[in-house]
């Protein structure tokens, strides 16, 4: 009996040997699942700056999230965050230590935002630029914010806060020139009439360093008026992390190929005017007809030609299988004399008819002075005098 409880004394030891033999963080592990995941901040120079603000918050849990301290705002994790200690206005300083080439800013806010804040540069920490200035009426995204600047010290000055609690932020991270779009391409769309145009989800963008990459744009509405009529029309764009926009031009074109013929006919007309008279034949004329003819067609793929045909000219515009023909074409090449006589004596002429117009009595006004007793009647000009029988 005696040795029965011997092996079994030894028995809880060596369980009680295993159990104690297990990590603490193994054992963490195995209760919550998971284990604490550490964020790099390699490449913020934030991170590496000295930073004062105006409050923190001590060090606690809010909303199951580490709260507080500034060094928050640059840990690299964007579950922890600083908060200030009021609602009143709030700024956080960084020191470089040396001017330090700034590309673009990203703030990472809580729900309690600014509604009225700015970013401001020094190089003596006593006279400070402001670069940015923003007042939202939503929370901010997580919008690089263009800076595009040298400086030792950059502010984050808070002047109002959204909400009745104090201002707080996950994360502040500068990028480099890289980050900074300088230029945007704008793009093309095409749609029928009455048919709301599917615009391009992404635009090319240009960086500072020249490199380039498509990027998501956000297009401004569009009024269902601007796509009711054949024609084209402008929609801008805005892109993430610019104040540049960006242009599509939307061609309307009609929802029936046909309608381009009769659309062309109008845009041409029945008749072109030559630029000059310097023409060696009829058929350089017709060419030349023809180039000013596909000018004036804007719309579709109608392709016009002007022909010399005996002893005229015919126009011919052609869209796919459908075409149409206008036999006479009237193709006006003015000379020079034509020019200078239309220029130098039709207006003298037009205005000479008026004034003889507007001087000369009609017959029926000389008859009504004739009938009047009391007015003068001057003498008749003889060439309205009849002949005596």
């Amino acid at each position: 009996m005696k040795r029965v409880r011997q092996m079994i004394a030894l028995l809880l030891a060596a369980t009680i040997v295993s159990f104690s033999a297990v990590p603490a963080g193994a054992a963490e592990q195995t209760a919550s699942g998971s284990r604490a995941v550490e964020v790099s901040t390699a490449g913020n120079v934030l991170a590496d700056a000295t930073i004062t603000c105006s409050s923190e918050d001590s060090d606690h849990m809010a909303n199951g999230e580490p709260t507080g301290p500034i060094a928050y705002l640059v840990d690299g994790d964007k579950s922890t965050r600083w908060a200030a200690t009021s609602t009143g206005s709030q700024w956080i300083k960084f020191d470089f230590g040396e001017p330090q080439e700034i590309g673009s800013l990203i703030i990472t806010w809580e729900a309690a935002y600014a509604s009225d804040y700015s970013i401001q540069i020094s190089d003596d920490d006593a006279e400070y630029t402001t670069v940015f200035h923003d007042t939202p009426s939503s929370k901010p995204d997580e919008t690089p914010i263009t800076i595009a600047q040298t400086c030792r010290y950059l502010k984050l000055t808070i002047d109002k806060g959204a909400t009745g609690y104090p201002c707080s932020i996950y994360e502040m991270e500068v990028r480099d020139a890289g980050n900074i779009i300088t230029a945007l391409e704008d793009t093309t769309a095409e749609t029928v009439i009455g048919t709301a145009p599917v615009l391009p989800e992404k635009v090319t963008a240009t960086y500072a360093d020249g490199k380039q990459s498509d990027v998501k744009v956000t297009w401004n509405p569009i009024p269902a008026s601007n796509y009711n009529q054949v024609g084209t029309f402008e929609v801008l764009g805005s892109v993430s992390g610019t104040n540049l926009q960006v242009t599509c031009v939307v061609t309307v074109n009609p929802a029936d190929e046909s309608e381009y013929l009769r659309i062309a006919k109008k845009q041409v007309g029945g008749r072109v005017l030559a630029p000059s008279a310097d023409y060696a034949d009829e058929d350089a004329v017709a060419a030349a007809a023809t180039e000013i003819a596909q000018e004036k067609i804007t719309l579709g793929d109608t392709v016009a030609n002007v022909s010399w045909v005996e002893d005229r000219y015919v126009l011919t515009l052609t869209n796919g299988d459908e075409s149409w023909t206008l036999d006479p074409f009237t193709v006006s090449l003015p000379t020079e004399r034509d020019e200078a006589w239309w220029t130098k004596r039709t207006p003298s002429i037009r205005t000479t008819i008026s004034r003889m117009r507007r001087s000369i009595p009609s017959r029926a006004c000389w008859q009504r002075r004739k009938n009047c007793s009391r007015m003068r009647m001057p003498a008749r000009p003889t060439w309205m005098q009849r002949p005596r029988p």
